[in-house]
């Protein structure tokens, strides 16, 4: 746990403003969880024999890893946007390789609602930046199995069936993970606002 706690806290030394510190130790979080699933994703294609797509979760794995050292070395705006160009291009390549039968494309709608956790309000041009990549990824992972009947690699259907079962899984357990921050973070910033207006209140007029 020890280990965990530091990887989230990476870079939290080197900002002092706690809404920043808030993101990055949510990117970092994020980016753990993520790489959860990849090295599952990996020991998948492996039992099956995929070696290209094995590869490709290799360097999605490394991609997501260095997210974390980013905001170690201070440049919490790289390591944010860092992660968000890497899921967006993997999650798509994924739902191009796997097919739409896989449910992997609908991680894209996910990250899409990422976004607004991932930058603070001051960042918002972030925000539509990436926002707006990612609804063009989704829209050509959706229609690239009309533009091509053919798959784009021959894809076992037992591993599809494992992807398909990590996309339903997975999709909630995120769900349940904004869910929880989003809350926790309102219910910080109310009781904040309680105490400040306590403080008001005890002030000597």
């Amino acid at each position: 746990m020890n280990i965990i706690r530091r990887l989230v806290n990476r870079g939290t030394a080197r900002q002092t403003n706690n809404i920043y510190n808030k993101h990055i130790r949510f990117t970092n979080s994020i980016s753990l969880i993520v790489c959860f699933f990849i090295i599952q994703n990996i020991a998948l294609s492996i039992y099956y024999h995929q070696q290209i797509a094995m590869a490709i979760q290799v360097m999605h794995l490394v991609a997501i890893a260095l997210v974390p050292y980013f905001n170690f070395r201070g440049k919490r705006i790289l390591a944010t946007s860092w992660f968000s160009g890497a899921a967006i291009i993997f999650v798509t390549v994924y739902a191009v390789i796997f097919t739409l039968d896989s449910y992997n494309f609908i991680f894209l709608s996910m990250i899409i609602f990422l976004q607004f956790f991932l930058f603070s309000p001051a960042e918002k041009k972030y925000i539509i930046i990436f926002t707006a990549i990612t609804v063009l990824c989704f829209a050509g992972a959706v229609l690239y199995p009309q533009l091509h009947e053919a798959p784009l690699l021959p894809i076992p259907q037992g591993l599809l069936v494992a992807q398909r079962m990590n996309s339903l899984v997975g999709i909630p357990i995120l769900s349940i993970l904004f869910g929880v921050y989003a809350f926790s973070t309102i219910n910080k910033a109310e009781q904040e606002s309680c105490q400040g207006e306590r403080k008001n209140r005890a002030a000597p007029a």
